[in-house]
Protein backbone atom coordinates (compact mmCIF):
# COMPACT_ATOMS: atom_id res chain seq x y z
CA UNK A 1 0.00 0.00 0.00
CA UNK A 2 2.80 2.63 0.80
CA UNK A 3 4.53 1.73 -2.05
CA UNK A 4 1.42 2.24 -4.37
CA UNK A 5 1.30 5.87 -2.74
CA UNK A 6 4.94 6.41 -3.17
CA UNK A 7 4.58 5.57 -6.82
CA UNK A 8 1.32 8.19 -7.20
CA UNK A 9 3.48 10.65 -5.77
CA UNK A 10 6.53 10.35 -7.84
CA UNK A 11 4.12 10.20 -11.18
CA UNK A 12 2.13 13.47 -9.62
CA UNK A 13 5.84 15.04 -9.73
CA UNK A 14 7.59 13.79 -12.89
CA UNK A 15 4.07 15.21 -14.21
CA UNK A 16 4.63 18.77 -12.86
CA UNK A 17 7.87 18.79 -13.40
CA UNK A 18 7.21 17.76 -17.04
CA UNK A 19 4.47 20.80 -17.42
CA UNK A 20 7.18 23.54 -15.78
CA UNK A 21 10.15 21.89 -17.83
CA UNK A 22 7.97 22.66 -20.92
CA UNK A 23 6.35 25.90 -19.88
CA UNK A 24 10.07 27.23 -19.36
CA UNK A 25 12.01 25.09 -21.90
CA UNK A 26 12.90 27.33 -24.93
CA UNK A 27 10.52 27.10 -28.13
CA UNK A 28 11.56 24.86 -31.35
CA UNK A 29 14.01 27.33 -33.29
CA UNK A 30 13.38 27.75 -37.27
CA UNK A 31 17.08 28.65 -37.86
CA UNK A 32 17.22 31.75 -40.31
CA UNK A 33 19.17 31.56 -43.61
CA UNK A 34 23.25 32.45 -43.02
CA UNK A 35 22.38 34.65 -45.78
CA UNK A 36 19.81 36.92 -44.39
CA UNK A 37 20.26 40.31 -43.60
CA UNK A 38 20.99 40.90 -39.56
CA UNK A 39 19.70 44.22 -39.79
CA UNK A 40 16.71 43.77 -41.38
CA UNK A 41 15.33 40.42 -39.93
CA UNK A 42 15.74 42.62 -36.40
CA UNK A 43 13.31 45.26 -37.95
CA UNK A 44 11.21 42.03 -39.45
CA UNK A 45 10.94 40.99 -35.53
CA UNK A 46 10.44 44.14 -34.07
CA UNK A 47 7.19 44.88 -36.48
CA UNK A 48 5.89 41.61 -35.96
CA UNK A 49 5.67 42.31 -31.98
CA UNK A 50 4.32 45.61 -32.64
CA UNK A 51 1.41 44.28 -34.65
CA UNK A 52 1.03 41.35 -31.54
CA UNK A 53 -0.03 44.23 -29.66
CA UNK A 54 -2.82 44.72 -31.89
CA UNK A 55 -3.79 40.77 -31.41
CA UNK A 56 -3.18 40.76 -27.64
CA UNK A 57 -0.49 38.60 -27.25
CA UNK A 58 1.37 40.67 -24.22
CA UNK A 59 -2.20 40.39 -22.53
CA UNK A 60 -3.28 36.64 -23.75
CA UNK A 61 0.43 34.91 -23.73
CA UNK A 62 2.78 37.64 -21.53
CA UNK A 63 5.15 34.99 -20.71
CA UNK A 64 6.28 34.48 -24.24
CA UNK A 65 5.85 37.47 -25.43
CA UNK A 66 8.28 39.15 -23.29
CA UNK A 67 10.87 36.18 -23.96
CA UNK A 68 9.73 37.70 -28.03
CA UNK A 69 11.00 40.81 -26.54
CA UNK A 70 13.94 40.14 -24.94
CA UNK A 71 15.68 38.10 -27.39
CA UNK A 72 15.05 41.23 -29.87
CA UNK A 73 16.66 43.50 -27.40
CA UNK A 74 19.14 40.93 -27.27
CA UNK A 75 20.08 40.52 -30.82
CA UNK A 76 19.80 44.76 -31.65
CA UNK A 77 22.68 45.06 -28.59
CA UNK A 78 24.68 42.10 -30.35
CA UNK A 79 24.31 43.99 -33.47
CA UNK A 80 25.71 47.58 -32.15
CA UNK A 81 28.35 45.72 -30.51
CA UNK A 82 29.32 44.40 -33.88
CA UNK A 83 28.87 40.34 -32.50
CA UNK A 84 29.15 37.48 -35.09
CA UNK A 85 26.35 37.73 -37.91
CA UNK A 86 25.78 34.07 -37.13
CA UNK A 87 24.83 34.52 -33.20
CA UNK A 88 22.69 37.75 -34.43
CA UNK A 89 20.37 35.54 -36.66
CA UNK A 90 20.63 32.94 -33.93
CA UNK A 91 18.99 35.07 -31.32
CA UNK A 92 16.22 36.41 -33.84
CA UNK A 93 14.95 33.12 -34.79
CA UNK A 94 14.44 32.80 -31.03
CA UNK A 95 12.75 36.29 -30.68
CA UNK A 96 10.51 34.57 -33.67
CA UNK A 97 10.45 30.97 -31.82
CA UNK A 98 8.83 32.78 -28.73
CA UNK A 99 6.03 34.76 -30.51
CA UNK A 100 4.79 31.83 -32.46
CA UNK A 101 4.68 30.38 -29.03
CA UNK A 102 2.88 33.64 -28.28
CA UNK A 103 0.60 32.84 -30.77
CA UNK A 104 -0.23 29.57 -30.05
CA UNK A 105 -0.97 30.22 -26.41
CA UNK A 106 -2.77 33.52 -27.09
CA UNK A 107 -5.37 31.39 -29.39
CA UNK A 108 -5.59 28.84 -26.47
CA UNK A 109 -6.28 31.42 -23.67
CA UNK A 110 -8.36 33.82 -25.99
CA UNK A 111 -10.74 30.69 -26.11
CA UNK A 112 -11.01 30.72 -22.44
CA UNK A 113 -11.64 34.30 -22.17
CA UNK A 114 -14.20 35.37 -24.62
CA UNK A 115 -16.15 36.99 -22.80
CA UNK A 116 -13.73 38.64 -20.38
CA UNK A 117 -11.92 40.18 -23.78
CA UNK A 118 -15.85 41.01 -24.84
CA UNK A 119 -15.97 44.02 -21.55
CA UNK A 120 -12.25 45.09 -22.25
CA UNK A 121 -12.88 45.83 -25.84
CA UNK A 122 -16.18 47.26 -25.14
CA UNK A 123 -14.21 49.33 -22.67
CA UNK A 124 -11.51 50.27 -25.74
CA UNK A 125 -14.62 51.35 -28.34
CA UNK A 126 -15.73 53.82 -25.35
CA UNK A 127 -12.22 55.66 -24.98
CA UNK A 128 -11.51 54.12 -21.94
CA UNK A 129 -7.92 53.91 -22.87
CA UNK A 130 -7.45 57.42 -24.01
CA UNK A 131 -9.66 58.62 -21.38
CA UNK A 132 -8.67 56.32 -17.99
CA UNK A 133 -5.52 54.82 -19.26
CA UNK A 134 -4.36 54.53 -15.50
CA UNK A 135 -7.34 52.30 -14.66
CA UNK A 136 -7.01 50.38 -17.41
CA UNK A 137 -3.67 49.87 -17.45
CA UNK A 138 -4.11 48.43 -13.75
CA UNK A 139 -6.94 45.91 -14.81
CA UNK A 140 -4.67 45.03 -17.78
CA UNK A 141 -2.06 44.28 -15.43
CA UNK A 142 -4.49 42.15 -12.89
CA UNK A 143 -5.42 40.04 -16.15
CA UNK A 144 -1.85 39.46 -17.16
CA UNK A 145 -0.98 38.40 -13.80
CA UNK A 146 -3.94 35.58 -14.56
CA UNK A 147 -2.76 35.09 -18.12
CA UNK A 148 0.53 34.01 -17.20
CA UNK A 149 -1.09 31.34 -14.92
CA UNK A 150 -3.10 30.01 -17.93
CA UNK A 151 0.28 29.65 -20.04
CA UNK A 152 0.53 26.79 -17.52
CA UNK A 153 -2.41 25.62 -17.50
CA UNK A 154 -3.57 26.99 -13.96
CA UNK A 155 -7.44 28.03 -14.98
CA UNK A 156 -8.80 27.41 -11.75
CA UNK A 157 -7.79 31.05 -10.17
CA UNK A 158 -8.94 32.60 -13.30
CA UNK A 159 -12.29 30.95 -13.30
CA UNK A 160 -12.81 32.08 -9.65
CA UNK A 161 -11.90 35.86 -11.03
CA UNK A 162 -13.92 35.93 -14.13
CA UNK A 163 -16.47 37.83 -12.75
CA UNK A 164 -14.47 40.19 -11.36
CA UNK A 165 -12.44 40.96 -14.19
CA UNK A 166 -16.24 41.55 -16.28
CA UNK A 167 -17.61 43.91 -13.94
CA UNK A 168 -14.01 46.11 -13.78
CA UNK A 169 -13.87 46.20 -17.64
CA UNK A 170 -18.19 46.93 -17.76
CA UNK A 171 -17.46 49.77 -14.83
CA UNK A 172 -14.46 51.24 -17.04
CA UNK A 173 -16.78 51.24 -20.01
CA UNK A 174 -19.89 52.77 -18.65
CA UNK A 175 -17.05 55.67 -16.97
CA UNK A 176 -15.70 56.44 -19.95
CA UNK A 177 -19.06 56.79 -22.09
CA UNK A 178 -20.28 59.01 -18.97
CA UNK A 179 -16.82 61.13 -19.27
CA UNK A 180 -17.22 61.19 -23.43
CA UNK A 181 -20.43 62.27 -23.73
CA UNK A 182 -20.68 64.55 -20.06
CA UNK A 183 -17.25 65.70 -19.68
CA UNK A 184 -17.42 68.90 -20.75
CA UNK A 185 -20.74 69.49 -19.13
CA UNK A 186 -19.73 68.31 -15.84
CA UNK A 187 -16.05 70.58 -15.97
CA UNK A 188 -18.37 73.54 -16.85
CA UNK A 189 -20.85 72.76 -13.62
CA UNK A 190 -18.06 72.63 -11.55
CA UNK A 191 -15.90 75.63 -12.75
CA UNK A 192 -19.35 77.70 -12.28
CA UNK A 193 -19.49 75.96 -8.49
CA UNK A 194 -15.87 77.26 -7.73
CA UNK A 195 -16.86 81.05 -9.33
CA UNK A 196 -19.59 80.87 -6.76
CA UNK A 197 -22.78 79.73 -8.83
CA UNK A 198 -24.01 78.11 -5.08
CA UNK A 199 -24.75 82.01 -4.24
CA UNK A 200 -24.72 83.66 -7.55
CA UNK A 201 -27.15 81.64 -9.49
CA UNK A 202 -28.14 79.04 -7.28
CA UNK A 203 -31.59 78.11 -9.59
CA UNK A 204 -29.76 78.04 -12.41
CA UNK A 205 -27.27 75.75 -11.04
CA UNK A 206 -29.88 73.90 -9.19
CA UNK A 207 -31.87 73.21 -12.64
CA UNK A 208 -28.63 72.52 -14.44
CA UNK A 209 -27.59 69.64 -11.89
CA UNK A 210 -30.98 68.01 -11.71
CA UNK A 211 -30.36 67.62 -15.36
CA UNK A 212 -27.02 66.61 -15.71
CA UNK A 213 -28.34 63.63 -12.63
CA UNK A 214 -30.86 62.95 -15.34
CA UNK A 215 -28.73 62.04 -18.23
CA UNK A 216 -26.58 60.24 -15.96
CA UNK A 217 -28.81 58.30 -15.05
CA UNK A 218 -29.89 57.48 -18.08
CA UNK A 219 -26.70 56.56 -19.44
CA UNK A 220 -26.49 54.22 -16.50
CA UNK A 221 -29.52 52.38 -17.75
CA UNK A 222 -28.83 52.56 -21.57
CA UNK A 223 -25.25 52.94 -22.21
CA UNK A 224 -25.50 52.11 -25.64
CA UNK A 225 -28.37 54.52 -26.49
CA UNK A 226 -26.21 56.28 -28.44
CA UNK A 227 -28.42 58.66 -30.47
CA UNK A 228 -30.33 59.94 -27.17
CA UNK A 229 -27.36 59.88 -25.46
CA UNK A 230 -25.91 62.44 -27.69
CA UNK A 231 -29.11 64.57 -27.80
CA UNK A 232 -29.40 64.31 -24.23
CA UNK A 233 -25.76 65.23 -23.01
CA UNK A 234 -26.46 68.24 -25.29
CA UNK A 235 -28.94 69.79 -23.83
CA UNK A 236 -26.68 69.43 -20.85
CA UNK A 237 -23.99 71.34 -22.61
CA UNK A 238 -26.57 74.21 -23.09
CA UNK A 239 -27.65 74.22 -19.62
CA UNK A 240 -24.08 73.95 -18.47
CA UNK A 241 -23.01 76.79 -20.86
CA UNK A 242 -25.70 78.87 -19.91
CA UNK A 243 -24.71 78.57 -15.88
CA UNK A 244 -21.25 79.52 -16.63
CA UNK A 245 -22.38 82.76 -18.41
CA UNK A 246 -25.17 83.60 -15.65
CA UNK A 247 -22.51 82.76 -13.20
CA UNK A 248 -19.63 85.32 -14.58
CA UNK A 249 -22.37 87.81 -15.18
CA UNK A 250 -23.62 87.66 -12.17
CA UNK A 251 -20.38 87.60 -10.31
CA UNK A 252 -19.72 91.05 -12.22
CA UNK A 253 -22.70 92.63 -10.71
CA UNK A 254 -22.16 91.44 -7.57
CA UNK A 255 -18.47 92.93 -6.90
CA UNK A 256 -19.57 96.08 -7.48
CA UNK A 257 -20.90 98.46 -4.64
CA UNK A 258 -23.97 99.60 -4.19
CA UNK A 259 -22.60 103.43 -5.13
CA UNK A 260 -21.14 101.69 -8.27
CA UNK A 261 -24.16 100.01 -9.31
CA UNK A 262 -26.13 103.25 -9.15
CA UNK A 263 -23.60 104.79 -10.85
CA UNK A 264 -23.50 102.32 -13.99
CA UNK A 265 -27.43 102.02 -14.29
CA UNK A 266 -27.44 106.25 -14.52
CA UNK A 267 -24.63 106.22 -17.33
CA UNK A 268 -26.34 103.14 -18.97
CA UNK A 269 -29.57 105.64 -18.68
CA UNK A 270 -27.73 108.27 -19.99
CA UNK A 271 -26.74 106.07 -22.92
CA UNK A 272 -29.89 105.42 -24.08
CA UNK A 273 -31.48 108.65 -23.98
CA UNK A 274 -28.37 109.92 -26.03
CA UNK A 275 -29.15 107.12 -28.68
CA UNK A 276 -32.57 107.66 -28.57
CA UNK A 277 -31.55 111.76 -29.85
CA UNK A 278 -29.30 110.30 -32.33
CA UNK A 279 -31.89 108.20 -33.55
CA UNK A 280 -34.34 110.94 -34.20
CA UNK A 281 -31.85 112.64 -35.76
CA UNK A 282 -30.48 109.72 -38.41
CA UNK A 283 -33.93 109.31 -39.27
CA UNK A 284 -33.60 111.95 -41.46
CA UNK A 285 -31.26 110.54 -43.20
CA UNK A 286 -31.95 106.48 -43.12
CA UNK A 287 -33.17 107.23 -46.69
CA UNK A 288 -29.92 108.36 -48.15
CA UNK A 289 -28.03 106.11 -46.10
CA UNK A 290 -30.22 102.84 -47.32
CA UNK A 291 -29.41 104.12 -51.36
CA UNK A 292 -25.59 104.20 -50.27
CA UNK A 293 -25.90 100.43 -48.95
CA UNK A 294 -27.62 99.29 -51.93
CA UNK A 295 -25.15 100.83 -54.61
CA UNK A 296 -22.14 99.24 -52.50
CA UNK A 297 -21.45 95.77 -53.91
CA UNK A 298 -21.31 92.73 -52.51
CA UNK A 299 -17.62 92.46 -52.72
CA UNK A 300 -17.49 95.62 -50.79
CA UNK A 301 -19.74 94.29 -48.05
CA UNK A 302 -18.09 91.41 -47.59
CA UNK A 303 -14.84 92.73 -47.19
CA UNK A 304 -15.81 95.07 -44.51
CA UNK A 305 -16.96 92.24 -42.87
CA UNK A 306 -13.55 90.68 -43.21
CA UNK A 307 -11.83 93.73 -41.92
CA UNK A 308 -13.99 94.08 -39.06
CA UNK A 309 -13.10 90.27 -37.88
CA UNK A 310 -9.33 90.79 -38.18
CA UNK A 311 -9.94 93.48 -35.94
CA UNK A 312 -11.27 92.10 -33.29
CA UNK A 313 -8.69 89.49 -32.49
CA UNK A 314 -5.16 89.93 -31.42
CA UNK A 315 -2.44 88.00 -33.00
CA UNK A 316 -2.07 85.18 -29.81
CA UNK A 317 -5.69 84.91 -30.02
CA UNK A 318 -6.26 83.90 -33.63
CA UNK A 319 -4.82 84.52 -37.38
CA UNK A 320 -7.80 85.71 -39.52
CA UNK A 321 -7.86 85.30 -43.53
CA UNK A 322 -9.60 84.91 -46.67
CA UNK A 323 -9.48 81.86 -48.42
CA UNK A 324 -11.45 82.91 -52.03
CA UNK A 325 -14.82 84.18 -50.34
CA UNK A 326 -14.66 82.31 -47.30
CA UNK A 327 -13.43 83.66 -43.73
CA UNK A 328 -11.13 81.61 -42.06
CA UNK A 329 -10.63 81.86 -38.18
CA UNK A 330 -7.75 79.94 -36.81
CA UNK A 331 -7.84 79.76 -33.04
CA UNK A 332 -4.12 79.95 -31.50
CA UNK A 333 -5.44 80.86 -28.18
CA UNK A 334 -7.79 77.85 -28.17
CA UNK A 335 -5.97 74.90 -25.83
CA UNK A 336 -7.51 71.75 -24.30
CA UNK A 337 -5.87 70.17 -21.92
CA UNK A 338 -3.95 66.92 -23.07
CA UNK A 339 -6.10 64.40 -24.33
CA UNK A 340 -9.18 65.85 -24.13
CA UNK A 341 -12.11 68.04 -25.91
CA UNK A 342 -13.37 69.99 -23.42
CA UNK A 343 -14.01 73.64 -23.51
CA UNK A 344 -12.94 75.99 -20.44
CA UNK A 345 -14.76 78.59 -18.88
CA UNK A 346 -11.64 80.75 -19.97
CA UNK A 347 -11.97 80.24 -24.10
CA UNK A 348 -15.62 81.27 -24.26
CA UNK A 349 -14.58 85.30 -24.60
CA UNK A 350 -12.24 83.97 -27.69
CA UNK A 351 -15.29 82.01 -28.98
CA UNK A 352 -17.86 85.05 -28.28
CA UNK A 353 -15.73 87.29 -31.15
CA UNK A 354 -16.26 84.61 -33.30
CA UNK A 355 -20.36 84.31 -32.45
CA UNK A 356 -20.07 87.83 -33.48
CA UNK A 357 -18.13 87.68 -36.44
CA UNK A 358 -20.20 84.91 -37.79
CA UNK A 359 -23.15 88.01 -36.88
CA UNK A 360 -21.97 90.29 -39.04
CA UNK A 361 -22.68 88.29 -42.20
CA UNK A 362 -26.19 88.21 -43.58
CA UNK A 363 -26.60 84.29 -43.67
CA UNK A 364 -23.67 82.41 -43.59
CA UNK A 365 -22.49 78.40 -43.64
CA UNK A 366 -19.87 77.23 -40.52
CA UNK A 367 -17.28 74.68 -40.30
CA UNK A 368 -15.19 73.96 -37.80
CA UNK A 369 -12.22 71.65 -38.50
CA UNK A 370 -9.81 70.23 -35.80
CA UNK A 371 -6.60 69.30 -36.53
CA UNK A 372 -3.84 67.38 -34.14
CA UNK A 373 0.10 67.04 -34.11
CA UNK A 374 1.49 63.19 -35.24
CA UNK A 375 2.54 62.38 -31.53
CA UNK A 376 0.27 58.92 -30.28
CA UNK A 377 -1.64 56.81 -31.92
CA UNK A 378 -3.19 57.88 -35.66
CA UNK A 379 -7.01 56.58 -34.52
CA UNK A 380 -7.14 58.32 -31.26
CA UNK A 381 -6.10 61.92 -32.90
CA UNK A 382 -8.28 61.23 -35.50
CA UNK A 383 -11.11 61.22 -32.60
CA UNK A 384 -9.58 63.66 -30.25
CA UNK A 385 -10.13 65.99 -33.61
CA UNK A 386 -13.12 65.12 -34.20
CA UNK A 387 -14.49 65.23 -30.69
CA UNK A 388 -12.13 69.32 -30.37
CA UNK A 389 -14.20 70.31 -33.72
CA UNK A 390 -17.50 69.00 -31.71
CA UNK A 391 -16.89 70.81 -28.87
CA UNK A 392 -16.40 74.14 -30.35
CA UNK A 393 -19.92 73.34 -32.64
CA UNK A 394 -21.79 72.72 -29.70
CA UNK A 395 -21.13 75.74 -27.84
CA UNK A 396 -21.80 78.11 -31.21
CA UNK A 397 -24.54 76.08 -31.76
CA UNK A 398 -26.03 76.81 -28.52
CA UNK A 399 -25.18 80.63 -28.78
CA UNK A 400 -25.21 81.53 -32.30
CA UNK A 401 -27.83 83.33 -34.30
CA UNK A 402 -30.35 81.78 -37.19
CA UNK A 403 -28.15 83.80 -39.43
CA UNK A 404 -26.27 80.65 -39.56
CA UNK A 405 -27.70 78.18 -42.22
CA UNK A 406 -25.66 75.06 -40.64
CA UNK A 407 -22.75 73.93 -38.69
CA UNK A 408 -20.76 71.27 -38.97
CA UNK A 409 -18.06 69.45 -37.34
CA UNK A 410 -14.80 67.81 -39.04
CA UNK A 411 -12.22 65.87 -37.46
CA UNK A 412 -8.50 65.36 -39.72
CA UNK A 413 -5.85 63.92 -36.90
CA UNK A 414 -2.94 64.96 -38.45
CA UNK A 415 -3.44 64.92 -41.95
CA UNK A 416 -3.00 68.34 -42.65
CA UNK A 417 -0.20 70.07 -41.07
CA UNK A 418 1.08 73.33 -40.95
CA UNK A 419 4.62 72.88 -40.18
CA UNK A 420 7.18 70.07 -39.16
CA UNK A 421 6.05 67.65 -36.41
CA UNK A 422 9.74 66.55 -35.56
CA UNK A 423 9.53 69.91 -33.51
CA UNK A 424 8.34 71.33 -29.97
CA UNK A 425 7.03 74.69 -32.13
CA UNK A 426 5.75 72.60 -35.30
CA UNK A 427 3.45 70.41 -33.11
CA UNK A 428 1.90 73.31 -31.18
CA UNK A 429 1.16 75.11 -35.04
CA UNK A 430 -0.32 72.13 -35.92
CA UNK A 431 -2.98 71.43 -33.01
CA UNK A 432 -5.41 73.52 -33.70
CA UNK A 433 -9.41 74.11 -34.19
CA UNK A 434 -10.18 76.32 -37.57
CA UNK A 435 -13.53 78.04 -37.83
CA UNK A 436 -14.38 78.54 -41.94
CA UNK A 437 -16.93 80.72 -42.35
CA UNK A 438 -18.87 80.32 -46.30
CA UNK A 439 -21.01 83.38 -47.00
CA UNK A 440 -24.48 81.81 -48.19
CA UNK A 441 -26.34 84.26 -50.81
CA UNK A 442 -29.59 85.13 -50.28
Amino acid sequence: MKSKKKLNKITALVALIFTLGACSSKPDIKELPKSADAKQEITNLELAIEDSKDKNYNLLAPDSFKNAKDSLREAKSMEKEDAKKEKVLKEVALGNAYLERAEENSQDNQKKMQDILAARQAAIDAKADALFPKDLAKMDKKLTEETEKLEKDKDDELKEKRSGFITGYSDLELAAIKKYHLGESKFLIDDSIKNGARELAPKTLSATNKKYKEVDLFITQNRHDTSDIEARSAEVLVEASNLARTTSTARGISAASPEETALKMRAEQERFNQTQDELFEEQGTARALAAQNAEMSEEQKLNAVYENARSKFTSEEAEVYKQGSNLVIRLRALEFPKAQAVLKAEDFALLKKVEDVIAGFDKSRVIVEGHTDSTGDQKLNQDLSEKRAEAVKKYLEANITDKVSEIESKGFGYEKPLSSNKTASGRAQNRRVDVIIEPVQL
